[in-house]
């Protein structure tokens, strides 16, 4: 019996002795920054927009963060599949974005959710 119990801690102390390696970050954390097209700079909102994304669950398949104009920023939830991330604003001025990474950039199409129905596409760069 007394070696079955060696056995199990010098098992137990190579185990404990070996080096963890980093997780390294989700892509997806950070600060994304883009400009809608055709959205005159100067209006209420201004053209550009930034995705800061500050936490992702530990499954990577949900994060959280705020999606910010000159107006302010407005807290958002996040659902991740694969490289696609897809969210929703709230609001009388909200939209639905699908956006696709490539390489340090989300791509893809918007669709305001409010009375009037305005699309297009944008492109975030990571800073």
């Amino acid at each position: 019996m007394w070696s079955r119990v060696a056995v199990v801690l010098v098992a137990l102390s190579f185990m404990l002795a070996l080096p963890t390696q980093a997780q390294q970050p989700h892509w997806l954390l950070g600060e994304w920054y883009g400009e809608f097209p055709n959205v005159d700079p100067a209006s209420r909102y201004g053209a550009g927009r930034t995705l800061t994304v500050t936490s992702v669950d530990a499954g990577g398949a949900t994060a959280s963060g705020t999606w910010a104009t000159r107006a302010g920023a407005t807290p958002v939830s996040l659902a991740i599949a694969g490289e696609t991330v897809t969210f929703t604003t709230p609001g009388s001025v909200g939209a639905s974005y699908k956006l696709t990474r490539s390489g340090n950039k989300l791509e893809g199409p918007w669709q305001t959710t409010g009375t009037s129905r305005l699309s297009g596409n944008i492109t975030l760069q990571k800073k």
